[in-house]
């Protein structure tokens, strides 16, 4: 083990920005707990349970702005990060260009969508009062587009080995929301100044953006629209349904929990539900940063047909997913329910001691089956991937609807262990390893 272990952190030391994307992505999760840690509590005490679990719809509504056009970023980032192997820098900053023309599109186009439900629709009515509804509307569309046109910016970081610095601006982006978003929060300006935070911190983190690529030469001035055709059609074309359909089922998957049960409960419900699954959420996005940084060595390494060096790479990084899930869901099991007391304070923790021993089982199945999934989702290996997503979405919907009754806001968690503990994560692995398989296939 020790010798195995060694061998592994040469291979890592070699590949710098690699370790350095992993420990920027994980000093993102670390500040994303901290910010959770303050922020929460003040939600809840500012605001009130209601609000709070209202909010936590809200940003869930939010993501689910992803499931339309997120799932195009797989495609951009797969063929900006070819180019940029093979140094085709003007084909980079086509794909760039024709992705901003995209990603702004679609986000002006949820904009509108969102002012007529919000204006027109009881729903709108119910969320807001009159007065603060304009105010409120303006900052979450300033903050769709902003986020949007940065979302652009981060994935052309990551496909050309920059992934480390958009890590950094994205963390950049929670210290401005917290910096702006308390002292509103305080004065009592509430959603105001919760949204008015999330707008300055995506402006922070875009500016930061655009200064750096420019520098390494990668823009949108002087790409027109028909050198830019090729690249849209490949990254939305086939490779993008099937990354359209992988990103649908797996936003399914993380966000629909809160959607579910606010359905079949009310927002107390979901409220309880986030405090305590939301620092089991924040764990195993934590230790999914560390296979998912691997995605744009894993497109260079297939474009250069390194078949050993994609193999190598899954060996060492699922044994420490393995260990890694294995002492996070153990560790939240035991002292969950101790850690979320200190967070929000022990009168508003849920008394079930076993709804923490099941989030702490969440953590480990979620943890061990990730990196086989990373590695279909890198070589374009989507079929069965989403066939076992379809399926896992599935059985958890029909799990939480005859579950909810007995189980309440824990029925999302409980079906996540009945999956992947009858043979849900085998055969999330078994996908890795026929990936891997009909790529060595392919090269030879």
């Amino acid at each position: 083990m020790i010798n195995r272990i060694a061998a592994l952190f040469r291979r890592v030391t070699q590949n710098p920005d690699f370790v350095w994307s992993v420990i920027t992505a994980n000093g993102a999760a670390i500040l994303n707990i901290g910010v959770q840690i303050v922020m929460v509590p003040l939600y809840i005490d500012t605001l009130g349970m209601e609000q709070f679990g209202i909010l936590m719809i809200l940003l869930a509504i939010y993501n689910y702005l992803g499931v339309g056009l997120g799932w195009a970023s797989a495609g951009f980032q797969r063929v900006i990060g070819e180019h940029w192997a093979r140094e085709e820098k003007q084909a980079v900053c086509s794909t760039y260009a024709a992705a901003k023309l995209v990603y702004l599109g679609y986000a002006i186009l949820a904009c509108l969508v969102g002012g007529v439900v919000a204006f027109a629709t009881p729903l709108g009515a119910s969320l807001f009062d009159n007065a603060s509804r304009t105010a409120v509307l303006a900052l979450m569309a300033g903050y769709v587009l902003v986020a949007y046109d940065f979302n652009v910016d981060r994935i052309t970081l990551t496909a050309v080995g920059r992934q480390a610095v958009g890590n950094a601006l994205a963390a950049g982006a929670q210290v401005a929301f917290v910096a702006m978003a308390v002292p509103g929060l305080i004065l009592g300006y509430g959603f105001i100044a919760i949204f008015a935070g999330f707008l300055v911190g995506q402006i922070v983190a875009r500016v930061g953006a655009a200064l750096l690529l420019s520098r390494l030469g990668v823009s949108w001035r002087g790409v027109t629209l028909r050198t830019g055709v090729p690249m849209l059609q490949r990254a939305l074309g086939r490779m993008g349904i099937g990354y359209a359909i992988y990103a649908f089922l797996l936003m399914g998957l993380l966000q629909g929990d809160v959607l579910l049960l606010g359905w079949l409960g009310d927002a107390t419900v979901v409220a309880e539900f986030v405090l305590v699954w939301k620092i089991a959420d924040v764990a195993i996005q934590f230790l999914w940063r560390i296979p998912e940084s691997m995605i744009p060595y894993l497109v260079k390494m297939d474009v250069e047909a390194d078949a050993e060096g994609i193999k190598q790479y899954r060996r060492d990084i699922d044994r420490v997913m393995m260990v890694a899930g294995l002492i996070a869901g153990v560790g939240f099991a035991l002292a969950g329910q101790w850690v979320v007391g200190l967070w929000v304070g022990p009168e508003n923790v849920p008394d079930e001691p076993w709804a923490f021993a099941l989030a702490g089982a969440a953590i480990f199945w979620l943890t061990i089956y990730r990196t086989s999934a990373i590695v279909a989702f890198a070589l374009v290996k989507l079929k069965r991937l989403n066939l076992v997503l379809a399926l896992e979405l599935c059985v958890k919907v029909a799990a939480v609807l005859v579950l909810f009754d007995q189980f309440g806001y824990m029925a999302p968690i409980v079906a996540i262990s009945l999956f992947h503990g009858l043979g849900g994560s085998l055969l999330y692995r078994r996908i890795g390893t026929a990936a891997l398989n009909e790529r060595n296939s392919h090269h030879e």
